[in-house]
């Protein structure tokens, strides 16, 4: 994969609803202490609360960022959580993603958003023959101010007379980008190409569909989306919300106790391609 040709893919399906203006934000701009600034070198104004379930900010960040988009690195394997779980590892972070933080309208409500990065992969093999496997791996993450938790089924999309394709996992649970980071806001997705019969000189495209789990599943995430956001805080936003005396207050909070949805319902064929072109 040359590194020029890496692009993001970030793809965002946001679905903005309106709901009615909260007093204050979960987390809002701070003045940090110098460990605290030092721990993520790229901006000062962001409380770090935002960043406290993911794994630890890696020293070296900014030097290992620079090689993978520069192609240096290109096996997500051999790359720790450590770096692609911040988000500071996608490109429009710093341009988009913070501005959720620092200035965020909760007239606003983020219900749908996920894409992947990177979103196309190109890969040249000489001689692919019966039995051959190539495997890749991207990584399928939430867009910026979401607040759901996204519930998605993988399916591959490619030639069946010629390959056989899987996808691990095919079955994934995507959790928020606001109003903080959650562990598992992105996901290692794997890739696995396997070809049934020597394949013949020419470009084949890869990519896959998304579609909303089975219901069972869906009910289990849904129950556990709910316990997310049941706890103190949410309780504290309810009471703030009621105390000034909003006219709909009671509404939008039943609305937003909708935490879980389906993915799958917006379709693009852009969202996550591999070419291979074999010689």
């Amino acid at each position: 994969m040359n590194g020029k040709k890496l692009m993001a893919g970030i793809i965002v399906l946001s679905i903005v609803l309106i709901a009615l203006l909260l007093s204050n934000q979960v987390y809002s701009k701070k003045n940090l202490s110098t460990e605290a600034i030092q721990s993520r070198p790229f901006y000062k104004d962001v409380d770090q609360k935002v960043f406290g379930d993911l794994p630890k900010f890696p020293d070296n960040f900014k030097l290992i960022r620079r090689d993978f988009y520069d192609g240096n690195i290109r096996d997500y394997r051999r790359i720790s959580e450590n770096y692609w779980k911040q988000p500071e590892w996608y490109p429009s972070f710093e341009q988009n993603g913070l501005n959720w933080f620092n200035s965020h309208d909760y007239q606003r409500w983020g219900v749908h958003g996920y894409g992947f990065f990177p979103g196309k992969l190109s890969f040249t093999v000489v001689n692919m023959s019966k039995g051959d496997v190539l495997i890749t791996n991207s990584v399928i993450h939430t867009s910026w101010g979401i607040e759901t938790w996204q519930g998605i089924h993988l399916i591959p999309v490619y030639n069946k007379q010629l390959f056989n394709v899987e996808i691990s996992p095919g079955l994934l649970l995507l959790e928020p980008t606001f109003p903080k980071f959650y562990s598992n806001w992105t996901q290692l997705i794997e890739y696995r190409i396997v070809a049934k019969e020597r394949i013949l000189p020419g470009t084949y495209n890869f990519s896959l569909s998304i579609t909303p789990p089975l219901n069972n599943r869906s009910d289990n995430w849904t129950w556990y989306a709910l316990d997310q956001v049941t706890g103190r805080q949410y309780h504290d936003q309810i009471e703030n919300c009621r105390q000034q005396n909003i006219v709909g207050c009671d509404y939008i909070i039943e609305l937003r106790q909708g935490k879980y949805i389906e993915g799958g319902q917006y379709q693009t064929d852009n969202l996550f391609n591999i070419d291979i072109s074999v010689s």
